[in-house]
């Protein structure tokens, strides 16, 4: 995943946010199909903005506190049902199911969102 130089936990001094996607719009330079990287990274953005839209709603966190790499599992303010509830959610959202087995290793929203980008485009599960 790739991070702007503010990158981070907000307790590093980071922002927690992701890198815009490429200049150019992800586009080679005659125009045309995007690069499937490029589908990746705007996929993956779009993901993590879903997963923190989910999180926020299902927990109350305040927007600033649901970054990238926040954590899912062992959080504090993430119980087992919230946790459960937000995997349910990002399935519908995403068209994706996610193997039980998968969500103990949902170790940040970072983590979850490229989980869904590979389950989305059949590199896993």
């Amino acid at each position: 995943m790739t991070a702007d130089s503010s990158s981070g936990s907000p307790a590093e001094g980071g922002s927690g946010r992701l890198a815009s996607p490429p200049a150019g719009g992800g586009l080679p330079a005659g125009g045309g199909e995007e690069r499937p990287a490029d589908q990746i990274m705007a996929g993956l953005v779009e993901i993590t903005a879903g997963l923190v839209e989910i999180i926020r709603d299902e927990t109350g966190l305040s927007p600033a506190a649901v970054t990238a790499d926040m954590p899912l599992v062992g959080n504090p303010e993430i119980d087992r049902l919230s946790l459960m509830t937000i995997v349910t959610l990002a399935e519908d959202r995403f068209k994706v199911e996610i193997p039980d087995a998968e969500i103990p290793g949902l170790i940040t929203v970072g983590f979850a969102a490229e989980l869904i980008v590979n389950l989305s485009s059949g590199r896993c599960g």
